[in-house]
């Protein structure tokens, strides 16, 4: 029984000293460093990744305005377009009112000119 404890006691001693070695092996300065390093850089992406969020719903707003803006711009201009597309016969018919009111009075103007021209002379 006592050959059977000291049998335990010394394979628990080795697997101490051997698990020992392991834990001094895993623990080095540049083990550590490497591992806080890596935690260090999780941390910030995890930062960024929350900022990004948040910038990302404050843009929205805007991103949605500017859509608005550019559609309601497009529609003025079509209205702009469709209105001068409008007037333009308007504009036809008055030029040719205008044209034809023209032409009507030359005649008038002739002989009235001529009139006058007689009555100098005379």
């Amino acid at each position: 029984m006592i050959s059977q404890e000291i049998s335990r006691r010394t394979t628990i001693a080795k697997v101490r000293r051997g698990n020992a070695k392991l834990v001094a092996r895993d623990f080095s300065p540049e083990k550590e460093i490497a591992r806080q390093e890596h935690e260090h850089l999780v941390e910030f992406e995890r930062r960024l990744s929350a900022m990004l969020a948040v910038q990302t719903e404050r843009d929205r707003p805007i991103a949605q305005l500017t859509d608005e803006l550019a559609q309601n711009s497009a529609l003025l201009r079509q209205s702009e377009a469709n209105r001068e597309l409008r007037a333009k016969p308007d504009n036809m018919v008055l030029s040719r009112d205008h044209a034809h009111e023209q032409a009507q009075s030359v005649p008038q103007k002739a002989t009235s000119h001529a009139a006058e021209a007689n009555e100098r002379s005379q």
